[in-house]
């Protein structure tokens, strides 16, 4: 199936950065720590950050592709975050909002 012009590939790349935001919620109550109110405003930020895929144009493209890419462009950031902050300890502690970003449960 393939979608084609800048709405249809917008949301088929917001579904994309949805996903992988569910994967990262879930972990983080697998962790045992519910993400706060910030966190869950920064998922969906992340989620929207994905329909940034029309930046590939708008022309016909197959769906699963445009979700991949929409899914891939959170958790670029989310992996830059990552690098450009400090590891944290190992112990649990609280988690700020750039722990939450970085995967880091």
């Amino acid at each position: 199936m393939n979608v084609e012009g800048f709405l249809p590939i917008f949301i088929t790349g917001i579904v994309g950065g949805a996903i992988a935001e569910v994967i990262k919620i879930a972990t983080a109550l697998r962790a045992g720590t519910a993400p706060s109110t910030m966190e869950l405003v920064a998922s969906v930020i992340f989620a929207l950050v994905g329909g940034g895929v029309v930046l590939y144009g708008t022309g016909a493209k197959p769906a699963l592709e445009v979700a991949h890419l929409g899914a891939a462009f959170p958790l670029l950031f989310s992996a830059a975050v990552a690098v450009l902050t400090q590891p944290r300890d190992t112990t649990r502690g609280t988690r700020n909002i750039t722990d939450y970003i970085s995967f880091r449960m």
